[in-house]
């Protein structure tokens, strides 16, 4: 019996040397972290941020770190996020009420640029217009370039029209391209004192001039005088530029300078075949046509100086009578 309680009083002390070589181990394991970092800054160690503090109440810079061990969680990438819930992140959210998304949308772009606010709102208007039977006919008498409506006095239908659109294919590709190469060029027409509405009004206006010079019976709407001079104009500006459209429902990339050589093949092709009457596609390519040499030739004129030189004499012209009205005044 005696033999025995000695067995267990030696087993005991062996195990409560073991746990105090364990505790100690322990401790020559931990880094102390008021010496070391963990990996950057101005040494190899720093603290990791995904880690969290098991205490709390600590409050040294480190307070928000668990003390890193020398295992490999960092190797392991075993990752704490602080305060990270996924399922309250921002693509958890639900998307803005598409009423608010387009106000937001109108709001800017009325800051942006007001022309551009007032093409795509009237064109919006006028296309739902159309959509409705009983109007066609006070929209044909108002908001069509012809012949037939200028001999009636009806000249401001070469304004009116650009804004009209009967189709939604034809609309968005031309509010898209309106407002995609309109941002574009707006820099050029700016430092050169060009008015963005002036610029687009007159490239609309001559556009549907021409095109009822070559089709006398012909009639046309839409802004694709406007868009393709835009368009042009880009296309001189920034010849190596990315163009990416639909042609019959295949997509082409093509870098500016070619897509603005396959416009202009195109529309002249186009017209052509239409002045012969063997192209019906119901395109108004003449419109087309004039709309890119209209962007051409506004590129040609700031790019030679004749721009510049035209608005300085038209400053001195200002000057002058401003001058001659001071001396009747007196």
């Amino acid at each position: 019996m005696l033999l025995t309680y000695l067995r267990i009083i030696f087993l005991a002390l062996i195990c409560t040397g073991s746990a105090h070589q364990i505790r100690v181990f322990q401790k020559a394991s931990l880094v102390d972290l008021e010496h070391l970092r963990v990996r950057g800054g101005g040494s190899y160690l720093q603290p990791n941020p995904n880690y969290i503090n098991p205490n709390p109440k600590q409050s040294n810079e480190y307070s928000q770190y668990m003390q890193p061990t020398l295992g490999e969680i960092e190797n392991d990438h075993f990752h704490r996020p602080i305060g990270n819930n996924p399922y309250t992140g921002s693509t958890s959210r639900p998307p803005k009420p598409l009423k608010e998304v387009a106000i937001e949308f109108f709001q800017q772009l009325y800051r942006t640029n007001q022309t551009m606010f007032y093409g795509v709102t009237l064109s919006l208007i006028v296309f739902i217009a159309w959509q409705i039977p009983q109007l066609n006919g006070v929209l044909q008498r108002n908001f069509v370039a012809s012949n037939y409506n200028i001999k009636r006095g009806r000249i401001y239908t070469l304004v009116t029209s650009i804004v009209s659109h009967a189709t939604l294919s034809h609309l968005l590709l031309n509010l898209y391209a309106f407002l995609a190469f309109g941002k574009s060029i707006q820099p050029l027409l700016n430092q050169n004192r060009i008015s963005f509405g002036a610029y687009c009004i007159v490239a609309g206006v001559l556009a549907n001039l021409f095109f009822l010079k070559v089709h006398p019976q012909g009639s046309c709407i839409g802004l694709s005088g406007v868009t393709l001079s835009l368009l042009a104009l880009d296309a001189k500006l920034h010849p190596s530029k990315t163009i990416s459209f639909l042609f019959r429902f295949i997509p082409i990339r093509l870098p500016a300078q070619y897509a603005l050589t396959a416009l202009l093949l195109w529309s002249t092709i186009g017209m052509m075949a239409t002045l012969n009457g063997r192209n019906r596609d119901g395109v108004a390519h003449a419109t087309h046509l004039f709309g890119l040499m209209y962007g051409i030739g506004v590129y040609e004129l700031v790019k030679s100086g004749l721009w510049h030189r035209f608005i300085l004499f038209q400053s001195k012209i200002r000057r002058k009578m401003a001058k001659k009205g001071k001396r009747l005044g007196s």
